[in-house]
């Protein structure tokens, strides 16, 4: 009975060692996943960097925009020098009110370019983000099968803990039935 106890003990131990086997597969599997999505998202910092540039590049090219704006509109609505009271020339007006408007034409094509590219880098990001959760999850999937395989062995150890009792209990009985037979003699 000992023995039979045993080779099933033992079975268990095969089988939960083939278990043991199957999730490190899958641990060097998922690793290996992981490793390919962060080789993706490399560029985090790069682009992180480069997201706050255009934000900036594009805060200060609103308020530059605003002041040709602002002083497009005082040139059209204004004849004299508030500060002077002189007459301004036609001829002066007429260059500064082109030169505004072709200046504000131009920060605005400037800016559409600019918005352009804080799209493509907010996809990016986004892009990077779902990556980093994809990689999040990986990373859960791995402490899972790591957690998993520490159970199986801590169940291996008792089932060996349980073998090493029966074999100890066969060695007590041959013990004991050596010293009983060894009584009967007497």
């Amino acid at each position: 009975n000992n023995q039979q106890l045993i080779d099933k003990k033992q079975i268990e131990i095969q089988q939960a060692q083939t278990d043991i086997d199957n999730y490190q597969l899958d641990i060097d599997r998922v690793t290996t996943e992981k490793t390919a999505l962060q080789n993706e998202i490399l560029d985090e910092t790069k682009i992180n960097s480069k997201y706050k540039q255009l934000h900036n590049m594009e805060a200060k090219l609103e308020n530059t925009c605003s002041k040709h704006k602002k002083d497009l509109q005082f040139f059209e609505t204004h004849n004299d020098c508030p500060t002077c009271q002189q007459s301004i020339d036609e001829a002066f007006k007429t260059s500064i009110v082109d030169k505004k408007k072709n200046k504000v034409i131009e920060i605005d094509s400037a800016m559409s370019q600019l918005v352009k590219e804080i799209t493509t880098t907010e996809q990016r990001l986004h892009s990077i983000n779902e990556t980093m959760i994809a990689i999040r999850e990986k990373e859960l999937l791995i402490n899972r099968y790591e957690t998993s395989i520490s159970e199986i062995k801590k169940y291996m150890a008792i089932k060996q803990n349980e073998i090493d009792e029966l074999s100890d209990d066969k060695f007590t009985t041959g013990v004991a039935t050596g010293q009983l037979t060894q009584l009967q003699e007497q």
